[in-house]
């Protein structure tokens, strides 16, 4: 499977960090302030990706049912070292 991009890590460092502040999951609009893109079609197809990945859970349907999977955390993390 590729890495994730650099946009698709973007979006995990900022999804992983709300997380950590708020204890729940942004929601789009949140991520799309949040990473600076004007669409919210952009972050759904990020997180898609992300979810292919298996970067990131979601919860169909579960407004904010989204998570950093433990994969998505070491993602964070080598990205913070490079």
């Amino acid at each position: 499977m590729k890495p994730p991009t650099d946009r698709q890590l973007d979006v995990l460092r900022f999804v992983s960090g709300y997380i950590n502040e708020h204890r729940h999951a942004p929601s789009l609009r949140e991520i799309r302030e949040g990473i600076g893109v004007s669409g919210s079609t952009a972050v759904t197809q990020h997180l898609e990706l992300l979810e292919r990945k298996r970067l990131i859970g979601r919860s169909p349907g579960v407004t904010r049912g989204l998570w950093v999977t433990g994969a998505g955390l070491d993602a964070v993390r080598a990205a913070a070292c490079a």
